[in-house]
């Protein structure tokens, strides 16, 4: 599984690193006027705003294609960064049962790049909490919680160990000794 951040930029990868076994994600945001060109990817981690969902399952409908996504929470109510509130997740997913084309399968989230580890852990658990207790319920037949996407190149270990079963790590792989992205 490799990702990628733009839509553009991540078709490009898409289109020169091709094979059966390889699934491409987007961890990106998704502007709505770039919502038909992301069908190549296997799953969209950044549903972040109803507008764009509808958008999603209108184009999923239209096209006879299903997406699979990841509804991006914004547990630092950062913002600079984009998506739900924790507080708004449930009341999201109980209305993307009318949604057709798509298919939540968990929740992601980016927290803040400038907050010490302490917070950080607390944002990952506070969002593995939400995972867990949406785990238990009877959700809509399109939601699913599989995956819960925490932590980057910088703070995976504590998404891990907050609950995590999906990581985005890539400064960490492809930079090089001279801090440059390979």
């Amino acid at each position: 599984d490799f990702g990628g951040n733009r839509v553009q930029d991540g078709l490009r990868k898409v289109a020169e690193v091709a094979g059966d076994n390889l699934r491409w994600h987007l961890i990106g945001r998704v502007q709505t006027n770039k919502v038909k060109y992301i069908s190549p990817f296997h799953l969209v981690h950044s549903l972040d705003r109803w507008e764009l969902a509808e958008k999603m399952s209108n184009y999923a409908l239209k096209m006879g294609i299903q997406f699979q996504c990841l509804l991006q929470v914004n547990v630092a109510a950062d913002p600079a960064k984009a998506g739900i509130s924790l507080d708004e997740a449930d009341d999201f997913l109980a209305a993307a049962a009318g949604l057709g084309g798509m298919s939540l399968r968990g929740l992601m989230t980016i927290t803040a790049l400038d907050a010490g580890e302490e917070q950080t852990r607390a944002w990952f658990e506070s969002l593995a909490a939400k995972f867990r207790a949406l785990s238990r319920q009877q959700l809509p037949e399109n939601v699913r919680m599989d995956w819960l996407s925490m932590g980057m190149s910088g703070d995976f270990e504590l998404a891990i160990a907050a609950g995590a079963n999906m990581v985005r790590v890539g400064s960490a792989i492809f930079t090089g000794e001279d801090g440059q992205y390979a």
